[in-house]
């Protein structure tokens, strides 16, 4: 396990990016719900619209939609154009059948990546065949 995490922490026990870091070296050895611990922590302290999202994500894929869909609005809100938040939210509205909803977060991506392959694809999911 890289040292500088742990050491970081130890300074500044708010400091998002070794939380974050933390938790993924945390998730690649194995050690699940200590990540989603760290994970946690990160986007509760950080204003960084990645950790909040990140943290949403998790939460998704823990089966808890409507939490999840609150912090990846929540980081939609910090930084409206952090692409990533807005995919994980169209998708995770996708995967609860509120498709429609989806629609204007994939708009906007393809606004601000007209060749985005996530948000290409997943309009044309929702559109059918």
């Amino acid at each position: 396990m890289d040292c500088a995490s742990p050491l970081a922490l130890r300074r500044d026990p708010r400091f998002e990016n070794s939380l974050n870091n933390l938790a993924l070296l945390l998730e690649k050895t194995g050690r699940h719900a200590e990540a989603l611990e760290d994970w946690h922590k990160a986007a509760l302290v950080s204003n960084s619209p990645k950790a909040v999202d990140m943290w949403g994500f998790c939460l998704a894929h823990e089966g808890r939609m409507d939490e999840a869909a609150r912090w990846m609005k929540r980081a939609i809100d910090l930084q409206p154009a952090y692409i990533p938040a807005r995919l994980h939210l169209a998708l995770l509205l996708i995967t609860t059948g509120h498709g429609p909803e989806a629609v204007p977060q994939l708009r906007y991506v393809l606004k601000m990546d007209p060749g985005n392959k996530d948000a290409l694809q997943m309009l044309a999911k929702l559109r059918g065949p």
